[in-house]
């Protein structure tokens, strides 16, 4: 159980403590200068609101707090052992890599979940235990977080109790990074097994048959619709204000449905991870943690998939607001890149990312433009041969337009590719992925995206095999200076 929920707290953390300490802009601003609006942009305030993040440190190499947000943090003096734990930690685990160390960090009366890594340039390989500056990154336990870790175990009543203290079935120890009790997490005593899989069944089935009927009821709709088409010219305007409503019941349904399945699918995520942990007794049979181990990742996928959904109903339903402010889009390239590193292990590839030369500033978006590089460098993965690299590059055309370019060397794709691609779960006209996985909804939220900046996504085939998906970006959102690449690795 401890384990499970260590997992379920500490493994984000740990993933994005990594993106950020392993990068050439944290190394040049954070740790060789102290570039206040960079970090402000990109480290601090740019956590804090896309993240979730409370608390942001930097040791340098003799240990020294280079960098703590907020500024005014009570409790200093407190924190910087437990830091210095953390940054050992990280040193140990480097090892020919990057790897974030996790655990948790009290304050008081405060307990912070947290995740630390080594600070290294892209193209370095730092070595185990050797000296050098860290990145820290924590998050408040609070309420919120609490409530989630509550629906995700299914446990009431869950609460902190700061410092060491007895346990008993109704509590776990939370551990700082070297494994000694920072705190003690405490709930409610649960109902019967019995009892919750009986309520996680009914509500799943009620769900699904939910799901269905509005679905038929959709599709005699839309028959009523084609027929009020076909009657008159007069029944036409009509007939286009019932397609329209049907078309927002479809987003309703859409958006309502995706909430609805994500309460029993973080019950289903929370118990296969408590199973495999093997926290509570050993399986009966190794074959069962296989098994789990399926039925999890197909959590994650459908979770996943969800998200996606979720995603292009806001943007369909004109919900997704678009920000402008300037930023530096080879630093929101870079973010993109570093977040597809995972998957890129995973399925035997590799990104190479080349360097930008000179800077490309831009206004607009940043959080909309690292959304659509993501997805199209995950869709390039999927598409791409094992140990086939996938080459991702900034260039400006002499019209003014700013581009990225994503390129896979995968099965050639057809002519009906480009128009079917922005579809949603349209993906018959793809190639097979090799990852198998997908719904055909990450293109479209990708080029419904792009038009919302102003901008296009262009298919073209590779010379000798494969597909580059380009983001081209409008002339009104760049500022003035050229750019051309040079070959990198990230």
């Amino acid at each position: 159980m401890a384990e499970s929920l260590k997992r379920t707290e500490l493994a984000a953390l740990q993933r994005l403590v990594v993106d950020y300490a392993w990068w050439d802009a944290t190394v040049d601003n954070a740790v060789l200068a102290t570039n206040d609006s960079w970090i402000e942009e990109n480290l601090t305030t740019w956590l804090h609101d896309n993240s979730g993040i409370d608390l942001v440190a930097v040791l340098d190499v003799q240990g020294a707090l280079r960098l703590l947000y907020p500024q005014d943090l009570q409790g200093e003096a407190d924190l910087l052992p437990q830091l210095h734990d953390f940054s050992d930690a990280a040193e140990a685990a480097a090892d020919g890599a990057v790897v974030g160390v996790g655990g948790f960090v009290r304050l008081g009366s405060q307990v912070y979940s947290g995740a630390s890594a080594v600070i290294a340039r892209e193209d370095e390989a730092p070595a185990p235990g050797a000296p050098r500056p860290t990145l820290f990154l924590g998050k408040l336990v609070d309420t919120s977080a609490l409530g989630h870790l509550g629906e995700t175990f299914l446990l009431d009543g869950l609460r902190v109790i700061p410092g060491p203290g007895p346990l008993d079935q109704v509590s776990v120890v939370l551990p700082d990074v070297s494994g000694q009790p920072v705190a003690i997490l405490s709930w409610d005593p649960p109902r019967t097994t019995i009892d919750l899989s009986r309520e996680l069944t009914i509500a799943s089935l009620a769900i699904l048959v939910l799901f269905v009927g509005l679905l038929a009821l959709l599709a005699q709709r839309t028959d009523s619709l084609v027929g009020m088409a076909a009657t008159a010219a007069e029944g036409q305007a009509a007939a286009r204000r019932a397609a329209e409503d049907a078309d927002r019941m479809k987003s309703r349904l859409l958006r309502n449905v995706s909430h609805e399945l994500r309460t029993p699918l973080n019950a289903i995520l929370g118990f296969t991870a408590l199973m495999r942990s093997e926290s509570l007794g050993k399986l009966p049979d190794p074959r069962y943690v296989q098994y789990l181990t399926a039925v999890h990742q197909g959590g994650l996928r459908l979770i996943r998939v969800v998200d996606d959904t979720l995603d292009l109903v806001q943007i369909e339903g004109g919900e997704r607001q678009l920000e402008s402010r300037r930023f530096e889009l080879a630093e929101v390239v870079a973010a993109a890149v570093g977040q597809g590193r995972t998957l890129a292990a995973e399925v035997g590839s590799e990104l190479r990312l080349a360097e930008a030369e000179g800077p490309a500033p831009m206004e607009g978006d940043p959080a909309a433009v690292q959304r659509i590089v993501s997805i199209l460098v995950q869709n390039a993965l999927a598409f791409s041969p094992a140990a086939e690299p996938v080459e991702i590059r900034l260039r400006r055309e002499p019209e003014g337009r700013a581009v990225v370019e994503v390129a896979d060397r995968g099965a050639p794709v057809s002519e009906g590719f480009c128009a079917s691609s922005y579809q949603p779960f349209e993906i018959g006209l793809q190639p097979e992925p090799r990852t198998g996985e997908g719904a055909g909804i990450g293109l479209a939220v990708a080029g419904r995206l792009a038009a919302r900046l102003g901008g296009s996504i262009r298919f073209s085939v590779r010379e000798g095999g494969g597909m580059i998906a380009a983001l081209v970006l409008p002339p009104a959102m760049t500022a003035a200076g050229g750019m051309e690449a040079a070959t990198g690795t990230a």
